[in-house]
């Protein structure tokens, strides 16, 4: 059959095969031949090209005339693979702020779409909320196949559960601190640890002996691992501590605290950018000459005037993405366990 008369057939009126529910076989009797050819070309698993040129181009050709579309419920229920990963996310009620608000996030999603780009994947994003864990839907994404593997980003130290995803040796990775035992999971983190000793390194080889943290929540694994750094760095230099949230707000009343119950402080370290631009406000207000370090910053943010760490979370979410597809691929589980570089920048 020619291209042209399938094209026709497919213009005319009356075409029987031409319905809403177009399947495979309906595919192969268009094109004329077998279904299992019809399924190699389809499902791209013809890689050593067995079948023709021409053979293919009638096939995608029939596809198109018959508005055929693949039953996605029926590669999952009879398929090897899903073809979509799952990146799992806190949900409002437990992250306290809108997740989407959150730039690291928006830099990991641009990594995961440059990852998958080309590669067949699709990604679905879950919230982690009560019914995630009480329905234990972290392991029914899995049994039903509606997943190959999951990232988890904002991972909580109480929930236990995911353990239950590591026994059955599901495909997961954490791109975030999972205020766990690390050596129980696999991960790609930035080394929070480098950041916290890498700012306060840079605050006592200045001269600062009476320097201030401002932290956002004590119970953040990311600020632990900072806390840890600052542990690296050795010196006579008093380290003074005030914790509130991750926000603008919280800098200004922490720094407007922290001047007034330490007075003579001459630099700060802040938890993220955000608290950075608090505190810088603050003591401008005040006009205290107070040098200021983020801890924690994109790549392509500016500093206001004050020095920072910056993560690249773009290329965090590249190399979670290729991590877990590793896993996904392997024959046998794999142990995937990176930290990656941070940087100074004055």
């Amino acid at each position: 059959m020619q291209l042209r008369q399938l094209v026709a057939f497919e213009m005319g009126s009356g075409n029987p095969m031409v319905r809403k529910n177009c399947n495979i076989k309906d595919v192969a009797a268009y094109a004329g031949v077998a279904t299992s050819t019809v399924s190699r070309v389809l499902n791209n698993r013809d890689a050593n090209q067995h079948t023709s040129a021409e053979t293919r181009r009638k096939i995608l050709a029939a596809a198109k005339a018959l508005n055929y579309a693949p039953n996605i419920n029926a590669k999952r229920l009879f398929g090897k693979r899903s073809q979509v990963i799952g990146l799992v996310v806190p949900s409002h009620e437990k992250h306290r702020k809108h997740v989407f608000a959150d730039h690291h996030l928006a830099e990991i999603f641009s990594g995961i779409e440059t990852a998958l780009s080309g590669t067949g994947y699709r990604l679905l994003m879950i919230f982690n909320d009560d019914s995630f864990v009480r329905n234990r839907e972290y392991l029914a994404l899995f049994r039903q196949r509606a997943i190959d593997g999951m990232l988890v980003w904002g991972a909580y130290a109480d929930q236990l559960f995911w353990e239950e995803i590591v026994d059955h040796h599901y495909p997961l990775v954490f791109l975030s601190q999972p205020n766990m035992e690390l050596q129980k999971f696999n991960y790609l983190i930035h080394d929070y640890q480098s950041a916290g000793e890498l700012a306060l390194r840079q605050l006592v080889e200045s001269g600062h002996r009476r320097i201030g943290w401002l932290g956002g929540s004590r119970d953040n694994g990311i600020l632990q691992d900072m806390e840890k750094g600052f542990a690296r760095v050795p010196g006579a230099y008093e380290l003074h501590a005030l914790y509130g949230d991750f926000s603008r707000e919280s800098g200004v009343t922490m720094t407007r605290r922290m001047l007034e119950t330490h007075p003579g402080l001459t630099a700060l370290a802040a938890a993220n950018l955000d608290i950075a631009s608090g505190a810088a406000e603050a003591c401008k207000e005040c006009g205290a000459e107070v040098e200021i370090i983020a801890c924690d910053s994109a790549t392509e943010a500016e500093g206001d005037g004050f020095s920072r760490i910056a993560v690249d979370d773009q290329l965090l979410g590249c190399e979670a993405v290729k991590s877990l597809l590793t896993l996904i691929e392997a024959n046998e589980p794999a142990v995937i366990r990176k930290h990656l570089q941070v940087k100074l920048y004055k």
